[in-house]
């Protein structure tokens, strides 16, 4: 199963059940964030002990627009770590810094109105509850 934002896009319907804002509002919420994601990236790669040049490594599974709405996704749910690495197909320790990368990018960017109230680590839930609360995440997973 894999949730991307061009399956979650056809239906904006769906996308904004799943997500809490439109289309369009997302789309605002990746050209606010994403330019000082990349520049964030670059920093962060660009640093005197490198092992490996730069692009050197496997490229990335998730494309910027699909990192921002995994942390969009835990901002409004609070899934699991495993829940978030399940829907997009990423190990569980690339979402923790993914979240922990874009989150703070959100916050500054005053999009961190959008959080929900956070159950607690012990009380975040797993996949099968966030797929039977959002079925429509359940759908546009399989492409339905």
């Amino acid at each position: 199963m894999i949730v991307c934002y061009e399956a979650l896009a056809r239906c904006p319907e769906r996308f904004a059940t799943v997500t809490g804002v439109s289309v369009a509002a997302f789309e605002n919420i990746v050209a606010a964030v994403l330019p000082q994601y990349v520049a964030a990236e670059h920093k962060r790669l660009n640093t005197a002990v490198r092992l490996y040049a730069l692009g050197a490594g496997r490229p990335a599974k998730l494309a910027p627009r699909d990192r921002i709405l995994l942390a969009v996704l835990w901002l409004r749910h609070h899934p699991t770590c495993d829940a978030l690495a399940a829907l997009f197909q990423i190990d569980r320790s690339m979402v923790t810094r993914l979240l922990a990368r874009v989150v703070p990018l959100l916050e500054c960017a005053g999009y961190d109105t959008m959080r929900q109230p956070d159950p607690g680590k012990n009380r975040r839930p797993a996949l099968d509850v966030v797929l039977s609360a959002l079925p429509d995440l359940a759908a546009a997973s399989f492409g339905v």
